[in-house]
């Protein structure tokens, strides 16, 4: 490498290895070389300098003929360049109808000089345009062979094409085919089977299925929903009562409610479930605030969904467990997307510098996996059995949905008590409870504080046993007011009570049980993450549902 300017007519020569006036220095950065050099303050002023470099190795060797083939302007400059002229001298003189010139990016004159030179010329070459010359000359006038960049070069030529469309049309055929066959695995892996004629809808619970089951059945995910809906279930069955208590705060700051759980019949409890969760709900104790469960019962969450997914495949809805089921799928796309990505990695790194399209393979592969994820979802398939008592407890579904157009709802307002589990199992506590309320359907009989006569289990009519009352208090009181003698007025708060004078509080619990069963401690990174002090809960314009 040489560096030299013109000065008063006279070449300069600059000094190599020098970062003072008149030096230059060189440097190779990510294969190319770069050379700059250093010259005085300068201003207002035209200079001329000349750069002289020998290039070794970067002759093309054809048979049909040898090429110098350059690239003179590389397409990263940020400005404009007025003119460039490229001259190429030959070793000899050499015949122009023996020589092939070209030019590419920049549109150029070409010309020839007295001594065969080939001359290039460019005007007016736009920001980041190359400007590039070819070339060619007979065989045999330099001596040589092809280098190893030419050898690849030519290789890139000969058959990127060809493994372009060979790639090319694999990842076109898997990027189409992929999905098809993701959706014909479904089609015939995890779609259900087509049942008969069901009716649009069903005006009471097609069975006695309980409402966790239902739910777990129907959108074959045993969620939050479905043990909120199996604690109501319970109480409907007389296993454990619930009641509403208001706490006043000063100046209305810090008031609010809290929901206190009281153990009466566990022995209707009969599945496993159930015994789960008046294990987990009262443990040893009788009676239980929701508020205490708090950063607690999500730990019971995993063992709650095992169980009622093995209630589904013990009632012979399903084969096998639906969440097992989804695993397996997912971790097949899993498997094979990593797959995929090696497969284009792979493929990249050994025929990359030939053609890019070696990737669309693996790329489109990809795809197809993470279709196969999200299909994996969805391909729990039920049982004919199954199948069929899913679409009865759908169409029951579709009768709550829209309960007010199928009928008279005083005429069925003392159903309320048994759909509202199956309402929680499906997502719509919220629209039962109002409609219910605003036709003054009764209150559960399992809701809001009862008289305690005498001690023994019971359920109905209004009457529990010891364990309903308060902590510590004796038989015969009012449930969570400390055994004092109750009296008529007391005791008609637990009998013939209203819907509608405490349906707030009632969406109230729902809504707060969703969020205090998943709340998990601060530091604990699973599960819903509400945590906290004080009560949840209100009236009035409360607003309530279940999380998903």
């Amino acid at each position: 490498v040489q560096v030299s300017e013109i000065v008063d007519g006279v070449e300069r020569p600059y000094t190599p290895g020098s970062t003072g006036e008149y030096g230059f220095t060189t440097s190779v950065s990510d294969g190319e070389l770069q050379i700059t050099w250093y010259f005085p303050p300068t201003g207002n002023s035209t200079h001329t300098y000349i750069i002289r470099y020998r290039v070794v190795g970067g002759l093309r060797f054809y048979e049909g003929g040898d090429q110098v083939w350059w690239k003179a302007i590389a397409p990263d400059h940020n400005f404009p360049i007025r003119s460039s002229r490229v001259t190429i001298t030959l070793p000899e003189t050499i015949a122009q109808d023996q020589l092939i010139v070209a030019s590419y990016g920049a549109e150029a004159t070409t010309y020839y000089g007295d001594q065969g030179q080939v001359v290039f010329e460019a005007q007016d070459i736009p920001v980041d345009q190359e400007f590039e010359v070819r070339v060619e000359f007979p065989a045999g006038v330099v001596q040589g062979s092809p280098s190893a960049w030419q050898e690849s070069f030519d290789r890139q030529q000969t058959l990127g094409p060809v493994l372009s469309v060979i790639f090319g049309a694999l990842g076109l055929m898997l990027l189409f085919g992929g999905p098809l066959a993701v959706y014909l695995l479904w089609y015939t892996r995890g779609r259900d089977r087509p049942v008969g004629m069901v009716a649009e809808y069903i005006t009471d619970p097609p069975s006695d299925l309980p409402a966790g089951v239902v739910g777990t059945l129907v959108d074959e995910k045993a969620d939050v929903k479905d043990i909120i809906a199996s604690i109501v279930d319970l109480a409907r069955q007389g296993a454990l009562r619930m009641e509403e208590e208001k706490k006043e705060g000063f100046l209305g700051i810090g008031s609010g409610s809290d929901y206190i759980f009281h153990l009466e019949d566990p022995s209707k409890a009969t599945r496993s479930y159930e015994q789960t969760l008046i294990e987990e709900i009262f443990g040893k104790r009788e009676t239980r605030r929701l508020s205490d469960l708090r950063q607690k019962f999500y730990t019971a969450i995993p063992d709650l969904r095992k169980q009622l997914y093995q209630e589904v495949v013990t009632e012979g809805f399903f084969p096998n467990n639906p969440e097992s089921t989804r695993r397996v799928w997912s971790g097949l796309g899993c498997a094979g997307l990593v797959v995929a990505g090696v497969i284009a990695f792979f493929l990249v790194a050994v025929l990359g510098e030939i053609s890019l399209w070696v990737a669309c393979p693996g790329a489109a592969l990809a795809a197809a996996m993470v279709g196969l994820m999200i299909v994996g979802r969805h391909m729990p398939r039920k049982t004919p059995d199954g199948a069929e008592e899913a679409a009865k407890w759908l169409a029951f579904k579709r009768y709550l949905q829209s309960i007010e157009k199928h009928g008279d709802l005083e005429a069925v307002k003392d159903k309320f008590e048994e759909f509202l589990p199956y309402a929680v199992a499906f997502g719509l506590e919220r629209r039962l409870i109002n409609q219910f309320a605003a036709v003054d359907a009764p209150a559960p009989s399992w809701w809001g504080p009862i008289f305690l006569p005498r001690p023994g289990y019971g359920y109905g009519g209004g009457m529990a046993g010891p364990s309903a009352g308060s902590e510590g208090g004796p038989p015969g009181t009012l449930a969570g007011e400390g055994g004092k003698t109750p009296s008529l007025g007391d005791m008609s708060r637990g009998m013939g009570t209203s819907l509608a004078s405490m349906s707030a509080g009632l969406g109230a619990m729902l809504s707060s049980a969703s969020t205090v069963l998943t709340s998990t401690p601060p530091s604990s990174s699973s599960g819903g993450g509400w945590s906290g002090g004080g009560f949840s809960g209100g009236h009035g314009n409360t607003q309530y549902g279940i999380c998903p």
